[in-house]
């Protein structure tokens, strides 16, 4: 049997100032990619340097998490910005982190915008090529996480920057393979059990239940499960005991794209 591999991701760091929401230090130990929050929508410098510490401890690859500068919103609020805008963004939230990292002795691997400027970018040619484009005057090496419905994934392919489909385990998905943005347990299977199951078919067969119920097509080389998702920490623990069993092995997108 030929063996699989999968990233898992989370969007970590996310704590500021005395605000302690997210279980970072616990969730670390299951993830392979941790998008770390760089101070717009969450997160603050303490909570980088600690976060970006923590990975390293857990040889966990490290990303820029970049969204747009709505901290009150948690940057899921639409905000009208240009693109240069957002690539000005972008380079600094990606500078931010790089500069921990170099202190820390660790390289970033990806990057992956948050909230609203994901969502936005993906059907925003401008916004998308800002971005890339943004990425790509860093570090050409680096790669992009989002969907590849999404016409950020083929602005990333013409003009030449790795990136990767990934898919959302705690949320549904509609018929176009975009993920439902609200948690709805029911959109899942019910179950983290039948989450991971869904996650392992993923993986192996390329095809996912959309939340209509439709078989669709997807394929993706990494898959987010949302720290502040309910029933994270058993979903984290289930998706490990399945994929195991899967013969899936869970590692960094850098291993092998």
């Amino acid at each position: 049997m030929t063996r699989k591999f999968v990233d898992l991701n989370c969007d970590m760091g996310e704590n500021f100032g005395l605000y302690k929401v997210y279980p970072d230090d616990k969730i670390m130990k299951y993830i392979t990619s941790a998008n770390i929050a760089c101070g717009f929508h969450a997160g603050d410098p303490h909570v980088m340097r600690y976060t970006v510490q923590l990975a390293k401890e857990h040889n966990v690859a490290v990303g820029a998490h970049v969204g747009f500068p709505d901290l009150i919103g948690f940057g899921r609020r639409r905000m009208e910005c240009t693109p240069q805008q957002v690539k000005d963004y972008v380079t600094y939230q990606v500078g931010a982190l790089w500069g921990y990292g170099r202190s820390l002795g660790v390289d970033l691997q990806h990057i992956k915008p948050h909230g609203q400027m994901y969502m936005m970018a993906g059907e925003d040619r401008a916004l998308s090529e800002a971005i890339v484009e943004a990425i790509m005057e860093l570090d050409k090496n680096l790669i992009l996480f989002t969907h590849r419905a999404f016409v950020t994934y083929d602005v990333a392919k013409e003009m030449g920057l790795k990136v990767i489909n990934e898919f959302y385990g705690d949320r549904g998905t509609r018929e176009n393979g975009v993920l439902v943005f609200k948690f709805n347990l029911g959109d899942i299977g019910g179950s983290p059990e039948a989450m991971a199951r869904r996650i392992a078919r993923v993986v192996k067969e390329n095809k996912v239940a959309a939340v209509t119920g439709k078989e669709i097509d997807l394929q993706a080389e990494s898959v987010c499960i949302h720290s502040d998702t309910p029933q994270a920490l058993e979903f984290f623990a289930a998706v490990h005991e399945i994929l195991s069993k899967e013969n899936i092995e869970i590692t960094a997108v850098k291993n092998f794209i």
